[in-house]
C-alpha cells in the first residue's frame, strides 16, 4: 500500500519510528478508504482482541448494550465466526431490535428476576459494552455475588495514554500535565499513580454532567495541584456551540459541533497554562477537536517539548493531519502510533523526545 501513498502520508510514514507505527498507519489509511470492516485489521493484534476471542470461544454469553460498541462487537464476533454462542441481547434501550437473529431485550432489573433468568442460568459471561464508571456500577450493584462474576466490562484500556514503553519510561519528577478531555478524570488517576510526583494537572471538560465527577474525585485524592477547567479545549478562546451528553445515547461522547443545543466556552492551551509552568504532557481526546487543540497548543508544545499521547481515529484524515501539523512545530519528535481497543476507536498517536 505504500506506493498509494500521498506526498504528504509518505512524510508522516517516514517519520514513524517503527514497524507497528507504520503499519498501523496504513491500516487506518484502508479503514478511512475502505470502511468500517477493514478495522478489524487493525485490532486483531490487540491484547484485548485476543482476550475477547478466547473468552467467547469457549463460553455461552449474553451481550449488554447494543448501541455502537454492542454493534461492532456483533460484526467482530461474527467474523470470529462465534455468533452462536449468544444466548442473549440486552439493552436498555433497543428492545425489539435484533442481534444475531436474537430479539433485543430489557435486562432484568430486579435481584429476583435476575437469579432466575433462563438466559442468566445459560450464559457463561456477561459482556458489558462501554459505558460510564456510574453507570457500571449501578448494574453491578443489582447483580447477585455469583452473577457478579460472570460480567467482563468491554472497556478501552484506560491506560492506553501511559504506553509502557514510549511513555512510563519517561515520566519526570513535577509532571505538568494537560487532561484534555477529562470526562471523569480517570487518565489524571493513573498519572497520579505513575509518576514520582506532580506539579499540576490541568484538567480540561466541557460537559457539566462531568465536573462533579471530578471534583468528587479531586478531593477522594486530597490533591491541591487540580486546575478544573470547565471549557473545551480549542485553538483560540471563544464560545462554541456543543452536543451534549442529553442529546445523544453514547452518554461518553459529547462533542462539540454547530447542531450543539448550548454554547460553552472554550480555551487554548497557551492562554491557560501558566509561563511558569513547563507543560511536561499533553493527553487529547477531545471528539474531533484535537487539531485545532493542538493549533492552540502551539507555543507550548515548541516551548517545551512535552510528550504528546493525541487521539487520531475522531475524524478520517487525522491519521496523517494531526502527525503533519505536529511534526511542523518539532521535527525532532520520535513518532509512535499504538492501538488498544477491539473498536475502531482509541488509535493513539504519541509524540516524545
Amino acid at each position: 500500500m505504500t506506493n498509494t501513498l500521498t506526498d504528504r502520508e509518505k512524510a508522516v510514514y517516514d517519520w514513524l519510528c517503527d514497524d507497528e507505527s507504520r503499519k498501523l498507519f496504513l491500516l487506518r489509511k484502508r479503514h478511512t478508504e475502505q470502511g468500517l470492516d477493514s478495522i478489524y485489521d487493525v485490532v486483531d493484534g490487540t491484547a484485548q482482541s485476543r482476550k475477547v476471542a478466547n473468552m467467547l470461544r469457549n463460553n455461552k454469553y449474553i451481550i449488554y448494550g447494543v448501541g455502537n460498541a454492542g454493534k461492532h462487537l456483533g460484526k467482530y464476533v461474527q467474523k470470529l465466526g462465534l455468533a452462536e454462542n449468544c444466548v442473549g441481547v440486552w439493552d436498555n434501550f433497543a428492545q425489539g431490535k435484533t442481534l444475531f437473529g436474537k430479539t433485543v431485550i430489557s435486562p432484568p432489573q430486579q435481584r429476583e428476576n435476575i437469579c432466575t433468568h433462563s438466559e442468566i442460568l445459560q450464559c457463561d459471561i456477561i459482556i458489558v459494552t462501554p459505558t460510564l464508571q456510574k453507570h457500571f456500577d449501578e448494574m453491578l450493584g443489582v447483580l447477585p455475588d455469583n452473577i457478579k462474576s460472570k460480567v467482563f466490562w468491554l472497556r478501552p484500556e484506560m491506560d492506553m495514554y501511559f504506553d509502557e514503553k514510549i511513555i512510563i519510561p519517561r515520566l519526570v519528577s513535577d509532571e505538568v500535565f494537560i487532561d484534555g478531555g477529562c470526562l471523569d478524570f480517570e487518565t489524571s488517576e493513573i498519572l497520579l499513580k505513575k509518576a514520582p510526583s506532580v506539579k499540576k494537572i490541568y484538567a480540561f471538560e466541557p460537559e457539566k454532567s462531568s465536573i462533579d465527577c471530578i471534583k468528587q474525585n479531586v478531593l477522594k485524592y486530597g490533591c491541591n495541584c487540580v486546575d478544573i477547567q470547565e471549557a473545551a479545549i480549542w485553538s483560540s478562546d471563544t464560545t462554541l456551540k456543543f452536543i451534549t451528553n442529553e442529546q445523544q445515547l453514547n452518554k461518553a461522547r459529547s462533542r462539540l459541533g454547530d447542531e450543539g443545543s448550548v454554547e460553552i466556552k472554550a480555551r487554548s492551551v497557551d492562554s491557560v497554562a501558566a509561563a511558569e509552568d513547563k507543560v511536561t504532557f499533553i493527553k487529547f481526546d477531545i471528539e474531533g477537536a484535537e487539531l485545532e487543540g493542538l493549533k492552540g497548543a502551539a507555543k507550548t508544545i515548541k516551548r517545551d517539548k512535552p510528550k504528546l499521547a493525541i487521539c487520531i481515529y475522531h475524524k478520517p484524515n487525522d491519521y496523517y493531519e494531526i502527525a503533519e501539523y505536529i511534526k511542523s512545530l518539532v521535527p525532532e519528535y520520535k513518532a509512535y502510533i499504538r492501538h488498544y481497543y477491539y473498536l475502531a476507536a482509541e488509535t493513539i498517536l504519541y509524540c516524545v523526545i
